[in-house]
């Protein structure tokens, strides 16, 4: 009985494992999640680049001010994600 005790786990050492499992995820998941922000940061703004060129002069204003929001917020998440 007394190596029986030994061997099985305590409360205390599940809860732990656990915890240790949910740290552990937490930071794969945050870990994921910059990097989607990241690649969305790179992505977004040089699509609304690209869009930028082939415009009517009359949407380029507007595509200039959604290029630069665009870069601040990513910027912005990506610091609040450190």
């Amino acid at each position: 009985p007394r190596m029986l005790e030994s061997a099985t786990p305590s409360s205390f050492q599940i809860d732990e494992a656990a915890s240790n499992q949910k740290t552990s995820d937490n930071k794969n998941g945050h870990a994921k999640l910059k990097k989607t922000v990241t690649d969305y940061a790179t992505n977004h703004p040089a699509a609304l680049e690209a869009a930028l060129k082939d415009a009517p002069e009359s949407a380029k204003p507007a595509l200039r001010r959604a290029i630069n929001v665009a870069k601040a917020g990513y910027e912005k998440a990506l610091k609040g994600m450190e």
